[in-house]
């Protein structure tokens, strides 16, 4: 039975190569926030007939201009950022991924990783997502950090006068991080890189790391398994539209029923609450907000990006 469970997973992912099809089997939006409101954002996922170089049948696009001169963020391929060559850098990075299925939560279970940096004149950045994306098993253990150390060093992150609470994140436990790229690293991830009107100079960035069970790494989620109460599937069909948006916010939960919807900003603090599924968001200030879906005896969450 387990033979033929994986077998069909893989048969599957042939097929959507051959349909032309461009999801790869796992993708999440990272959003970045600078100190004065400007907004970018970053899709990473992977798939296991992905190559560790230029995916353009997952859409990845090469950005050869220099990094904007006020606020922008890249991804590259993890294998291409330990050179100091011209990389390839793109808005959406997918990386190939071990065909090993954990055939009881029909999952891809090997590690991967992606570099993304960021420019960034106004700091601090805040960086969010969606922490749904990674609370099932074979995503539980992700997680995010400004060094580059946990390739290295076993249990990094246990050393706490060196890695701080602001330096490192698990995927599935926060969804926001905020960052100067000031305090004491040891190994930070960066790079140089050309930026419009200043010419070469640094640019620092974030190492994200998926952990089976088996890697390095800190085991972030100990119970993996979804909350009756809180919906995590993304084939649930609940869409809020548009997103970014700049005005109005409209909630579609087709059939499910719809009681109510909450917004909250990034520290955790109420902004609003309406029974209507439509609502009108331009006096809010720019940037990221989680977005609490209340449905008959169930929720769920989602990431609003204000501009």
């Amino acid at each position: 039975m387990k033979t033929i469970l994986t077998s069909f997973i893989l048969f599957v992912a042939f097929i959507n190569f051959l349909g032309g099809q461009n999801r790869a089997v796992f993708e999440t939006s990272f959003y970045f926030t600078d100190a004065v409101g400007n907004i970018d954002s970053i899709i990473i996922g992977y798939d296991p007939i992905a190559k560790r170089e230029y995916n353009p049948f997952f859409g990845e696009q090469d950005i050869l201009e220099p990094f904007d001169s006020i606020f922008e963020a890249r991804a590259v391929h993890f294998e291409d950022a330990f050179t100091q060559d011209d990389i390839f850098s793109s808005k959406k990075i997918i990386e190939p991924i071990y065909p090993v299925i954990n055939n009881e939560f029909e999952c891809y279970e090997g590690p991967a990783a992606w570099i993304i940096y960021v420019h960034a004149k106004n700091l601090p950045v805040t960086v969010s997502w969606n922490n749904n994306d990674f609370r099932n098993y074979c995503n539980a253990w992700s997680h995010m950090t400004t060094y580059i150390d946990p390739l290295a060093i076993h249990d990094w992150f246990e050393y706490d006068e060196l890695y701080t609470e602001e330096s490192w994140v698990c995927l599935a436990e926060d969804s926001i991080m905020v960052t100067n790229f000031q305090y004491p690293m040891t190994y930070p991830v960066r790079r140089m890189e050309e930026i419009e009107g200043v010419g070469l100079d640094t640019v620092y960035g974030f190492l994200i790391m998926k952990n089976s069970f088996q890697n390095w790494g800190p085991q972030c989620v100990e119970d993996y398994t979804v909350s009756s109460k809180e919906l995590f599937d993304d084939s649930i069909p609940i869409n809020i539209y548009p997103n970014p948006t700049s005005e109005f916010l409209f909630i579609d939960t087709k059939d499910l029923q719809f009681n109510s919807l909450e917004i909250f900003d990034m520290t955790g603090k109420k902004i609003l609450k309406s029974l209507q599924n439509d609502v009108h968001l331009g006096h809010l200030p720019t940037g990221h907000y989680m977005v609490k879906i209340n449905l008959a005896d169930q929720y769920l969450s989602k990431i609003l990006v204000k501009i």
